[in-house]
């Protein structure tokens, strides 16, 4: 396995490069499922900024997705309903460790 991973460059020379120890990170299932804001003003190691998911931070990162979409002319309008059924859809998935 990796040792690190780069998570996100924006554009050559715009972005600040983040990077995670994966292994820093339980993937076993008995451990919380961690998500981080991408667009974090943060550089290099990131893990520290990992936080636990939750169903609003999805929500939260959703909206964030789509209102950019929006500004780049994608017209593409969620409902409540729908924005809701995408942040909980995560919510869905079965863990398997693996042995």
């Amino acid at each position: 396995m990796t040792k690190t991973q780069i998570l996100f460059l924006k554009a050559e020379g715009l972005a600040k490069t983040k990077i995670a120890d994966l292994k820093e990170i339980d993937f076993t299932c008995s451990s919380p499922c961690l998500v981080m804001d991408l667009e974090l003003d943060q550089e290099g190691l990131v893990n520290s900024y990992f936080q636990k998911y939750t169903t609003n931070i999805n929500k939260e990162y959703i909206s964030k997705a789509f209102d950019y979409f929006w500004r780049l002319g994608v017209p593409i309008h969620l409902s409540d309903e729908e924005l809701n059924y995408l942040a909980k859809y995560p919510e869905s998935f079965k863990c398997i460790d693996s042995e």
